[in-house]
């Protein structure tokens, strides 16, 4: 029994999970860590306590790493980023609204938010607004654009609403991370 309050509430917040018996690989890094525990766990010498809550630490981490593996799968969830990818760096200069994706996928566009959301973990709207930054980030290391440039080349109505965006994701204005990546 685990009865460390973190460890249970950050393994309780998989709901997906609560109360299932799960099967796991004898050679999975889940399994392993838990062995590498229990060894230590019954050993005779005294263990150190700190020693100890990294290997739960360790442990639970293996564990979340496989409930969002198991809830997000890899395979399905990168062949939708990346064409989702694609076709928003495509056109990066107009934004692509979420009905055109939808369209494209064959869904309607609440039918493809929830598919994309539950596939990803991320709202369409939140994956194209970060693809559309990190563009942002790399222009803004690598030219000598102006902010509003950069900012109408990918996407954004105004530079107003391109700082906005760009100081919530980045923490810094546009033009304190050119200066910091450029000088």
């Amino acid at each position: 029994m685990v009865r460390d309050v973190h460890v249970t509430s950050r393994l309780l917040s998989h709901s997906h999970l609560v109360n299932r018996v799960v099967e796991q690989a004898a050679d999975g890094p889940v399994v392993r860590s838990a062995a590498i525990l229990l060894a230590r766990l019954f050993r005779r010498d005294a263990p150190d306590k700190y020693a100890l809550e990294e290997l739960l630490f360790h442990w639970m981490l293996e564990c979340e790493r496989w409930a969002d593996q198991s809830r997000y799968p890899v395979r399905p969830k990168k062949k939708l980023l990346e064409s989702v990818r694609r076709r928003v760096l495509g056109k990066l200069q107009n934004p692509v609204p979420t009905a055109e994706l939808a369209a494209e996928s064959g869904m309607s566009r609440s039918n493809f938010a929830h598919f994309f959301q539950k596939t990803t973990g991320h709202t369409p709207a939140a994956f194209v607004r970060e693809l559309r930054l990190e563009e942002a980030a790399r222009q803004l290391r690598s030219s000598r654009l102006s902010i509003k440039e950069i900012a109408a080349r990918t996407g954004f109505a105004s530079s107003n609403q391109f700082c906005k965006s760009f100081r919530r994701n980045f923490f810094m204005s546009p033009g304190n991370f050119r200066r910091l990546h450029q000088g």
